[in-house]
């Protein structure tokens, strides 16, 4: 498991996974301050990863015990059928979330390298391989790549926008929780002889608890991997602009050129012609298994009459 790293402009904090913590503390927060990042919690990964383990662990204990046939049944007094199949829910989103919270942090790292490659390929490129004049082939390609690089950079800001809106409701979702889990607490406190009911809500609160804190956890990971992914756009923009604006100065169209683009137009006609060949076979197939089909309808309406 990987350490989740702050935004960049809107600091994030890691969650504590604390079970006996209040709910807000258990998943990402935001700051007004940037200096609120030193307050963050200080679990070491590994120990994050056996805190998920153990979530897990009792996650899937307890749902199979849920789905007992007598599960039911054995439900303290005034514990209702909408609230036993709550908790099966969040249970089951607790498996569920963990196994995704794990595959994205686990991309993390691929995703910070490539960062780190797309800067430093940015930083130390004096030119290209060979000198001028530059063919204007060669421009047209880094076009394209700066067209489509541009795209998933504009794709990576409204992710980003999504992804920190969904955040900050969780958040505040928590804030209200919050409340609702301390007064389930002390009446399971007040209550602790009386019947099981009250301290069955404080473990279905838990596991209410534990859905929101993997949820924001989820989310903050996915910010982490969107920041680095737009990163690597920015970095291969910054490259892209220099390559071409250098190209730019020094283009030249050659009869070499020339011959590129007309194979190429030839390849795509080829590639057209070829398209069109098996759609046309496709129809006169189908056309055919028509004609066969209602030869044996008209054939079966003969027998039938007769």
């Amino acid at each position: 498991m990987h350490r989740l790293l702050s935004l960049k402009c809107r600091p994030l904090l890691w969650w504590t996974f604390a079970l006996a913590s209040p709910l807000v503390a258990q998943i990402p927060s935001l700051p007004s301050k940037p200096a609120a990042v030193a307050a963050a919690a200080g679990e070491k990964p590994e120990e994050t990863e056996a805190r998920l383990q153990s979530w897990l662990k009792e996650a899937r204990t307890a749902f199979a015990q849920a789905s007992e046939p007598s599960a039911e049944t054995r439900l303290p007094l005034g514990i209702e059928t909408e609230a036993f199949a709550d908790y099966r829910r969040d249970l089951e989103q607790i498996i569920s979330g963990i196994k995704q919270l794990e595959k994205t942090l686990a991309a993390l790292p691929d995703a910070r390298k490539t960062t780190e490659s797309a800067r430093a390929l940015n930083t130390n490129w004096n030119g290209f391989s060979s000198g001028p004049p530059y063919s204007v082939l060669l421009i047209d390609e880094l076009l394209n790549q700066q067209e489509s690089i541009r795209g998933k950079s504009l794709s990576y800001q409204s992710s980003e926008e999504l992804f920190t809106r969904r955040l900050t409701s969780i958040q505040e979702e928590a804030k209200l929780s919050e409340a609702n889990s301390r007064r389930l607490q002390a009446d399971a406190t007040e209550n602790a002889s009386n019947d099981n009911a009250p301290a069955w809500r404080v473990t279905a609160d838990r596991a209410k608890s534990r859905v929101l804190a993997l949820r924001g956890a989820f989310l903050q990971s996915n910010l982490r991997l969107i920041q680095d992914q737009a990163e690597t756009a920015k970095q291969q923009l910054a490259l892209l602009d220099r390559q071409i604006s250098i190209a730019k100065k020094q283009a030249i169209f050659s009869t070499e050129d020339l011959g590129k683009m007309k194979k190429a137009a030839e390849d795509r006609q080829a590639a057209f012609r070829k398209e069109l060949a098996a759609i046309r076979k496709t129809q006169q197939e189908a056309s055919a298994a028509r004609a066969k089909a209602q030869a044996s309808l008209d054939l079966l309406n003969r027998h039938l009459i007769c």
